[in-house]
């Protein structure tokens, strides 16, 4: 989206411009304004002498503004005009926007801008500002600054300043001014028909303490109770596989050297040594002192 409104912008900033003569030859255009057309940006206008002639200061730019407190300005050169626009018109909050300006310098000089944060918060500037060239001769320049806005109903302006570095020279400093859209706030024109709930209930201090603690209690209490089935579970069916008494525990035991397949395999000691376990202990569970030996 912003793409798409920095190249509106652009459209809309050099269109609106009256075009005048080009000595250069127009450089390649650059890939966010190669549609942006030829048209320059309008020179401040001078009033008509009724009187005798008189030396005057040269006229600031249109859309320039004094300077900044603490910020020293200095004069526009000859030939400075500056013509800012904003896309789109209008936006809400947290939209961004393109705000930008096409102006016109003596040849060869650099243009850069620099926008002020603000103090509020209202806006800001979201990547970087761009000023690009539109003529080998560097003497119409588009300016590109993407922003957004974080508060309705702020001002339809912005202050800015503009570094002018001719060739060989020093940079120049002048004050310009930036258009803002107009900010609508988020919510709907209409708010009669959306019914407000109250807030949710929230854990914290405003609980007492005394029903947190039979919670907590009361889940201690049900975790011992889950222990206590799952052990007693376990206990059943360790019953289950061994048998309960001695006379059971050795017929299991010489039912299994029937079943494993020692005598097939000719693997006598196995099988002796299981009927052997199973004779010894139960004469040991019958006469405890005669023991497994």
């Amino acid at each position: 989206m912003t793409r798409a409104a920095a190249a509106l912008l652009a459209l809309l900033v050099l269109s609106s411009a009256d075009a005048f003569a080009q000595d250069s030859t127009p450089a390649r255009p650059s890939a966010a304004g190669a549609r942006l057309g030829q048209a320059r940006p309008r020179p401040p206008t001078r009033p008509r002498a009724t009187g005798p002639t008189r030396p005057r200061a040269s006229t600031p730019a249109r859309d320039s503004v004094p300077a900044t407190p603490g910020q020293p300005a200095d004069t526009p050169p000859s030939g400075f005009a500056f013509q800012a626009g904003v896309q789109p018109k209008t936006v809400t909050v947290g939209d961004r926007f393109v705000s930008g300006a096409a102006v016109a310098v003596p040849a060869g000089t650099r243009v850069a801008v620099e926008v002020p944060k603000d103090s509020a918060d209202r806006w800001r500037v979201v990547g970087t500002a761009t000023a690009t060239a539109r003529d080998s001769a560097r003497t119409r320049w588009l300016i590109l600054v993407p922003m957004v806005a974080w508060a309705p109903g702020i001002p339809d302006s912005v202050r800015a300043r503009l570094r002018l570095t001719p060739p060989g020279g020093r940079a120049l400093v002048i004050p310009v001014t930036l258009r803002l859209p107009a900010v609508r706030a988020v919510l709907p024109d209409d708010t009669t028909r959306w019914r407000v709930r109250p807030p949710h209930d929230v854990w914290g201090p405003s609980r007492d303490w005394r029903l947190l603690a039979a919670a907590a209690l009361l889940a201690l209490l049900l975790l011992a109770l889950i222990a206590w089935l799952v052990a007693k579970l376990i206990r059943r069916r360790r019953r289950k596989r061994v048998p309960a008494t001695a006379r059971q525990r050795a017929l299991a035991l010489l039912d299994w050297a029937r079943t494993s397949g020692f005598i097939e395999a000719g693997n006598w000691k196995a099988f002796y040594t299981l009927v052997g376990d199973a004779l010894r202990g139960f004469a040991a569970e019958l006469e405890p002192r005669w023991s497994t030996d």
